[in-house]
């Protein structure tokens, strides 16, 4: 299970997906809850490089992570 979050570990693109991996995404609000970001193998993270933006929007979010892993494995 990836967990994607604004702490997560890894950047989502330096992240090796594999074809079984599970992408969870929490609300726009509250992000995942502690445990089930514990109970993830790795947490990623999608950079955000201006100050002004907290947030992706839920939907994008999602996008941009099955977007990247979709590229990876030549989906």
């Amino acid at each position: 299970m990836l967990g994607y979050s604004v702490r997560g570990k890894s950047v989502y693109t330096n992240f090796d997906y594999k074809a079984d991996d599970w992408l969870l995404f929490g609300s726009e609000t509250q992000g995942l809850p502690a445990d089930l970001l514990q109970a993830c193998d790795e947490t990623l993270s999608i950079p955000i490089n201006n100050k002004h933006v907290r947030s992706l929007n839920l939907s994008v979010s999602a996008a941009v992570g099955l977007f990247e892993a979709r590229r990876q494995l030549n989906l």
